[in-house]
């Protein structure tokens, strides 16, 4: 679950694999990622692992730019600049899963407010496996950084073997692609 926030999908998705599965979250806002730790063990889950971690297309520090909105703080800054922002660990996910040593993942979430091509161009091995099955990604297209596309970031899960994506439009502007390998439905 790339984007936690504080945890309404991570505590849906650990409930939904159960104790033969492991959820890993990253959230990089420190309220957020704590209330997302807090969340979780109030929902009595075990089968999950927290990172207060950005995921991106390289790794470092970088600056989390604060939102009036609640959740939607971005690594993409816009308008003006400011100093409300903290800075943040991004390590690719790529990186991640070798360093940690943790299976590919079956199924990836990706809400991380116009920094999702980054995050999958940071994935491109794991995503590439074919354990990796269904990618469901919420595309912010008026916070993806300038040159960066929405069809950019559906052409990249094609490039990386997902056969069949569905776009799935919001009132918002945003919108939802699920991917899925093989033209079939994981189940």
């Amino acid at each position: 679950d790339v984007g936690s926030n504080v945890g309404l999908f991570s505590a849906v998705l650990a409930k939904t694999i159960g104790p033969q599965g492991v959820l890993i979250a990253f959230e990089p806002q420190g309220q957020n990622f704590n209330h997302l730790q807090e969340n979780l063990k109030l929902n009595g889950l075990t089968n999950f692992h927290c990172y207060r971690k950005a995921l991106g297309d390289r790794s470092g520090p970088a600056t989390l730019y604060a939102s009036k909105v609640i959740g939607n703080s971005s690594l993409v800054q816009h308008g003006q600049p400011s100093d409300a922002g903290e800075t943040v660990e991004v390590i690719t996910g790529d990186e991640f899963v070798k360093n940690e040593g943790v299976p590919v993942p079956r199924v990836v979430k990706i809400d991380v407010e116009g920094f999702e091509f980054a995050v999958i161009q940071g994935l491109r091995a794991t995503l590439a496996q074919p354990a990796c099955e269904l990618v469901c990604c919420e595309v912010h297209p008026s916070l993806l950084p300038q040159g960066i596309s929405p069809q950019a970031v559906e052409l990249l899960l094609k490039e990386v073997g997902f056969k069949r994506i569905e776009s799935f439009p919001r009132w918002d502007g945003t919108f939802h692609l699920t991917a899925y390998k093989g033209g079939r439905t994981a189940q």
